[in-house]
């Protein structure tokens, strides 16, 4: 058995140029320039293998300077935060909802510093901006939404409404409050289920006061709805809530029930009156105007009781009950 050094017969019309070692192979050349490598015994007499191994490792070696260099470059330096939240004057009044209470986009950009959110959960977007400065020499390459949500220290209330990644090394980030919007209610777990005004569940909460109606955190009643409503049946209730603000303006000032049944939408509001449109899935925004006409054109006493129907075909009449 052969034993390093190796050593390798050269045919009588060669000799031995050279006894180095390149990558553990003794290399030897004939007279007529054709390479011989042997290891462990074995003989090669193919140049064009050597051309190639020596591409290979300098691709490699480049590739590898490449990633160094691009993962020194994308490594986060920055991280930008804006907020997308009621202001606390209007959170806390009666007109909670209305168009003064809605999100403002330009305010939101303009108080990217933390310091300047005036919401009932100022602490959380401040810890959750905290929490968003770790993300700091993460590679931005490989930075991954569910470790940015992981920032956030109150996910029932706060939550990453979308996020920017600018290369080479910023992060911007747009946090939203989540407003509670319906409620529901579960009399055999005796649990109230809240939902934000994307449909999606907040928390749940026992009911630890039965004989009072249910607030949210900001001191006005939430929007109920019937417990184990489908997806579909909630997208339903969300457009309609959006077209329904669109026309009426507060919805949770205006409106204490909405449901789904057999396809067709029923809201009840505060005042008594009641309005149901026909296949809700169909032209919604069309029927909510159709049926806003006819509330704007009732006289007080009739917004009390009665009901507004919409059919299929957008004509709406008021009727008493």
């Amino acid at each position: 058995m052969l034993k390093y050094p190796y050593s390798v017969d050269v045919e009588s019309n060669g000799h031995k140029l050279a006894d180095e070692s390149f990558l553990g192979f003794q290399l030897f050349f004939r007279s007529d320039g054709e390479a011989h490598m042997a290891r462990k015994g074995y003989k090669i007499t193919n140049t064009k293998f050597l051309r190639r191994s020596v591409m290979v490792i300098c691709v490699l070696v480049f590739l590898v300077v490449c990633v160094i260099v691009t993962g020194f470059m994308t490594v986060v330096k920055n991280v930008n935060v804006s907020y997308l939240y009621v202001p606390i004057a209007d959170a806390v009044s009666e007109s909670y909802g209305e168009e003064s209470a809605e999100y403002d986009e330009s305010d939101a950009d303009a108080d990217e510093d933390s310091t300047s959110v005036s919401s009932l959960f100022t602490v959380e977007f401040e810890k959750t901006a905290e929490n968003l400065e770790s993300l700091k020499k993460s590679n931005l390459i490989f930075l991954r939404e569910k470790k940015i949500e992981d920032c956030v220290s109150a996910p029932a209330r706060i939550k990453v409404a979308s996020y920017t990644k600018k290369y080479p090394c910023s992060l911007d980030v747009v946090l939203e409050e989540r407003v509670e919007t319906f409620v529901s209610f579960d009399r055999e777990k005796n649990l109230f289920t809240i939902y934000d005004s994307y449909g999606d569940v907040m928390e749940s909460t026992p009911n630890t006061t039965p004989n009072e109606p249910f607030l949210g955190i900001d001191g006005s009643p939430d929007i109920e709805i019937t417990s184990g409503l489908s997806e579909s049946d909630m997208a339903c209730l969300v457009e309609a809530l959006d077209a329904f603000e669109e026309y009426f303006s507060s919805a949770r000032r205006l409106i204490s029930y909405m449901d789904v049944s057999d396809g067709d939408l029923c809201v009840e509001l505060r005042s008594g009156l009641e309005l149901v449109i026909s296949d809700c899935g169909e032209l919604l925004t069309k029927k909510m105007e159709s049926a806003y006409a006819v509330y704007a054109g009732l006289d007080d006493w009739q917004k009390t009781s009665g009901r507004i129907v919409t059919d299929g075909y957008c004509r709406s009449e008021y009727a008493e009950i």
